[in-house]
């Protein structure tokens, strides 16, 4: 008995002295207290959205938000989505439907429309959030092959208004449908790769409905018969007529009346201008480009109205003459026309006078072509007359084409009288010259502004490879500007006269019917010089490379 219990109070011992032994070879490491805050979480401070305004239509695509929350660092990032309104909009993380209205995730959500109304979509991480605003409206009912839209020029706004439409008595043509060469009444081209091999004919007034979608292709050209044609579109304006005439004839023409209200038309021709009747277009997109050599739009004794939509007419040249467009009057309400002559100082952007009271124009004389050194395109070959009316400046842009080759000079922006009225932006530069030539004249004749004017002009002469550059404006026989009202600036972009008038020679003779301030460009800035303008004719030194004409403060 007194043997084991030796033999216990060794065990002990032992243990005991293996703990003072672990404690005394502790590191400094096991007993140092616990940093004050090491373990404590690091919370949110802010949420932000890729987006705080969205707009979709029931039908729509989801479309994903991405919430960023700050910090980097923060111990918990999950964002928590709701919908305010999930009869309108549902929000959710990956596929959603109709039910998902709360979900949470850590990146984004995905907003689904349900409803026309308006959703506020709200991230919230931590006590901290951020919100979109989205607006669901109904989807816009599909389009009927007898449905199109019909454009009515409103006067009082200035914009075209138009009026779904619904068509009776319509002839379908599809992808397999038997073509139609014969024109007359009511056609829908529904089909998205409809091909009439040869020419059409109209035997009569013809309605031509462009579905949203479809597409006619017309490899050769349509004979108007003295007749009437309306083309309209739907809602997206995406029908399309592709008229490529090969050459030999005009890709339309002998139409005695063409309006366009929609669609996405191209004409195309190798000899013949693309287009070769009057025609007035209030939608849709318009493209006249001709591909070897003569104008885009040519009708010497027709007309272009454009109230809205856009228009580009290109034209070609291989040295003789290719304007964009050349009819005897071009009139521009509203939309946007763009003209670009050929390669030729024959080639005009716009052949005829001119006249704009609303959207924008750029006009743009052709190159001289590389290969066949030339002076630069005029601009505008004819009278430009503009009446901004609208609360939007009316944005006029022209410029003369650059000359390429030894001694050639550039093109004159407008070879012909400037007239602008109310609210507008107009610039007019001269075409840039070829090694050792001339720049092109702004404007070549007389520039006039009438009250009520409260538009800017820019006038530039095109520069060349001397300091030299062309003057800005070289007047009439009687004066350079005819002033009331706007600001004008002339500038030559070189030391030659802004304006030079054949006669007085030396002199460009400016009539003001108001007090004014003159300005002189000196290369960096404008500054007052001299006295101030009384309302009388005004003799401006030729030595002034620029000047600047404001109504006196």
């Amino acid at each position: 008995m007194k043997k084991n219990f030796y033999y216990l109070s060794l065990l002990l011992g032992f243990v005991f002295g293996m703990v003072s032994f672990s404690a005394c070879c502790s590191t400094d490491e096991d007993i140092l207290p616990p940093v004050p805050g090491g373990d404590e979480p690091v919370a949110v401070t802010g949420v932000t959205l890729n987006m705080t305004e969205l707009a979709m239509n029931v039908g729509d695509a989801p479309v994903f938000l991405i919430a960023t929350v700050a910090p980097d660092n923060a111990t918990d990032k999950t964002v928590i989505w709701t919908s305010s309104a999930p009869a309108v909009a549902t929000v959710g993380n990956g596929v959603l439907t109709a039910a998902d209205a709360d979900v949470s995730t850590e990146v984004g959500g995905m907003v689904t429309p349900v409803g026309p109304g308006t959703a506020i979509i709200t991230a919230k991480a931590g006590d901290k959030d951020a919100t979109c605003a989205v607006t669901v409206t109904a989807a816009p009912a599909a389009w009927a092959g007898n449905e199109y839209n019909y454009g009515v020029w409103n006067a009082t706004t200035q914009t075209v208004d138009y009026t779904k439409k619904t068509a009776t008595g319509v002839t379908e043509m599809t992808n397999t449908s038997t073509p139609v060469t014969n024109w007359a009444g009511w056609y829908t081209v529904t089909g998205d790769n409809v091909q009439i091999n040869s020419n059409v004919t109209l035997t009569d007034d013809t309605y031509l409905i462009l579905c949203d979608g479809a597409k006619l292709t017309i490899p050769s050209y349509i004979n108007g018969g003295n007749k009437k044609l309306y083309i309209y579109g739907q809602g997206e304006n995406t029908g399309k007529l592709e008229v490529a005439c090969p050459g030999g004839m005009q890709g339309i023409y002998s139409l005695s009346m063409w309006e366009i209200h929609g669609g996405d038309l191209t004409f195309t021709n190798g000899a013949f201008p693309p287009i070769n009747t009057s025609f007035t277009q209030y939608g849709g997109k318009l493209t006249a480009e001709q591909t070897v050599a003569g104008s885009a739009i040519e009708y010497s004794t027709g007309y272009v109205y454009v109230y809205g939509g856009e228009l580009i007419a290109k034209g070609k040249t291989n040295g003789s003459y290719g304007n964009g467009i050349s009819v005897s009057n071009t009139l521009i309400f509203g939309g946007k026309v763009k003209a670009y002559g050929g390669n030729s100082a024959y080639a005009s952007g716009i052949s005829g006078t001119v006249y704009v009271t609303g959207g924008e124009l750029e006009a743009y004389g052709g190159d001289g072509a590389f290969a066949n050194p030339a002076y630069g395109g005029v601009g505008i070959n004819g009278d430009l007359n503009i009446v901004g009316t609208s609360s939007t400046a009316t944005k006029v842009t022209v410029k003369g084409g650059k000359a390429f080759g030894s001694g050639k000079d550039g093109g004159t922006g407008v070879n012909g009288r400037v007239q602008v009225q109310g609210f507008c932006d107009v610039t007019i530069t001269g075409g840039d010259s070829g090694i050792g030539g001339i720049g092109g004249v702004g404007i070549s004749n007389k520039l006039k502004t009438v009250s009520p004017c409260t538009s800017t002009v820019k006038v530039y002469g095109g520069a060349d490879d001397s300091s030299l550059g062309r003057f800005g404006i070289v007047g009439s026989s009687d004066r350079s500007i005819d002033y009331d009202g706007g600001n004008i600036e002339v500038n030559s972009m070189g030391t030659s006269p802004a304006i030079y008038q054949g006669s007085p020679m030396g002199n460009g003779q400016i009539y003001a019917a108001a007090n004014l301030t003159y300005y002189t460009w000196d290369g960096t800035s404008w500054s007052t010089t001299g006295t101030n303008v009384d309302a009388s004719n005004f003799s401006v030194a030729i030595s002034n490379p620029g000047i600047k004409i404001a109504p006196r403060p």
